[in-house]
């Protein structure tokens, strides 16, 4: 009787302790989805308001100075990823502080020889003084952002999310607030823009940095013991950050190619569809992110079920969304007239909204949960040499912007079908009526919206729509109730 009731105890301290932990995770979930939501709000809707107070030149170098830095990110080359993935799961108390002193330290200085390398570069083998400038920015983020990234990462890894939820939406809120403040007193420059960006970045470092003071200001480690740990956050880590640049050059490599060959104001042009297209693909990644928390706690013998049920309640609100396009292209016409070339790329690149949704979202996951990050960095290296050899076709030999943003859509696609198949692999299916789906909608989108276009576009594609949820409306209620039931257990 005695050891039933400890066994009692023991079983109801259990229990209190998993409701425990399951709150704080979905707490933390909350911290990092809220500020990731602020990030995606604040980054939109500066993208659709700079263009109306900036020309198209000016416009130009912004979007050049956010593509270039948007690469330097990864100039740790996997040091924060590595950090991350070795500390993930410990607690502060756990942390081993004169280690982390060193680590950090060391990162700074290697840091700042990669922003005098930069510099170097950029002084001797640039001679527009414009592209001059930027690269040597792109370079000053060695030393003003990437030391906050690292913290960033070891915030996340120790578990103190809303110390990095904080910092992220401080960071993001100051920045808009900054280039408003310069825009509104008549600084209507890319320069200006560029100051507000390092402004806000250097004051969330220094906030950041006291907020980690025990680390940074510790004694710490003998140098040879620092370079032995930091060898191995490189060696772990290295291969994800890779991984991430290799997703970001199969676009990358086309604008790498459209910066060469075509002035300034082209690439704006092209930057602002890609930069509008891909905001889109931010928003839907937050509001779907809730999903899968929900759903992947799943036995194997679930996985197809819950493939399903994801990859519905992905597709269908994209497939939504892009009936939206032309009220979207009218308004921007509208707002931005000097960005209608531009914004009549949108016709061509808003179907990254369908295969980006579910590469990321679905399939990465997937992939994850079975532990093939090494399939989908091979993946994205094979998209990566098709990327080369379209662009040098498209904009190297036949000089055609248009058909450079059609084979970025087609490399997508492509990427999407080949994960696709190796993830339903894994899970032992073979039913592709959602991907050929999302294929055929992007083909009828593009056709409607690039070669017929206006309201004539729009209604074909609205009645493609009702026809293509009525064909399968029966996987898209059970996903609906799965998710609704889902919910429902939760609360």
């Amino acid at each position: 009787m005695i050891r039933n009731d400890k066994q009692a105890v023991n079983d109801r301290n259990d229990g209190t302790k998993l409701k425990l932990s399951l709150k704080n995770a979905v707490r933390k979930f909350s911290y990092s989805l809220s500020a990731n939501t602020v990030s995606a709000v604040a980054t939109t809707t500066m993208g659709l308001l700079i263009p109306i107070f900036l020309d198209v030149a000016q416009f130009g170098y912004w979007q050049l100075y956010i593509f270039y830095a948007g690469y330097a990110v990864y100039f740790h080359f996997g040091w924060a990823d590595g950090i991350y993935l070795r500390y993930g799961g410990k607690t502060s108390g756990d942390l081993d502080k004169p280690e982390m002193h060193s680590q950090f330290w060391l990162y700074i200085f290697f840091e700042f020889c990669l922003f005098l390398l930069v510099s170097m570069y950029a002084l001797i083998f640039l001679k527009d003084i414009d592209k001059r400038l930027i690269v040597f920015c792109v370079g000053l983020n060695c030393v003003v952002y990437l030391p906050r990234v690292m913290l960033q990462y070891l915030l996340q890894s120790i578990g103190q999310v809303s110390e990095y939820a904080r910092n992220l939406v401080h960071e993001r809120l100051l920045n808009v607030a900054l280039m408003l403040a310069f825009i509104f007193t008549g600084r209507r420059s890319y320069h200006y823009l560029i100051i507000a960006d390092f402004l806000s970045k250097g004051i969330t470092l220094i906030w950041l940095s006291y907020h980690c003071r025990d680390i940074l200001f510790t004694r710490g480690i003998p140098l040879s013991l620092s370079f032995r740990e930091a060898r191995e956050n490189l060696k772990i880590g290295f291969k994800l950050m890779f991984a991430t640049v290799a997703s970001m050059l199969i676009i990358g490599i086309v604008q790498f190619a459209i910066a060469k060959e075509w002035d300034i104001a082209t690439f704006g042009m092209v930057s602002f569809a890609l930069v509008t297209a891909q905001s889109i693909v931010v928003f839907i990644n937050q509001i779907s992110m809730v999903l899968f928390p929900l759903l992947k706690q799943s036995e194997r013998s679930k996985l197809p079920v819950v493939f399903h049920t994801m990859g519905s309640s992905i597709s269908l609100p994209v497939m939504l969304l892009l009936f939206l396009f032309y009220p979207l292209q009218v308004g921007l016409n509208l707002l931005l007239p000097n960005y209608t070339v531009g914004i009549s790329y949108l016709a061509i690149l808003f179907p990254i909204c369908l295969f980006e949704s579910r590469t990321s979202l679905l399939l990465s996951s997937f992939m994850k949960t079975f532990r093939k990050e090494d399939a989908m960095m091979k993946i994205n290296f094979f998209m990566v040499f098709l990327s080369i050899l379209s662009t040098i076709v498209t904009i190297g030999i036949f000089r055609d912007i248009e058909l450079g943003l059609f084979s970025i859509i087609a490399l997508l696609a492509l990427r999407c079908v080949i994960a696709d198949i190796f993830v339903q692999r894994l899970i032992s299916l073979n039913d592709f009526g959602e991907l050929v789906q999302l294929l055929v909608s992007a083909v009828i989108f593009i056709i409607a919206s690039w070669f017929i276009g206006g309201l004539m576009g729009w209604l074909i594609y609205g009645i493609y729509l009702v026809l293509a949820i009525l064909v399968r409306r029966k996987q898209y209620l059970v996903s609906l109730h799965v998710i609704g039931q889902s919910m429902k257990d939760r609360l």
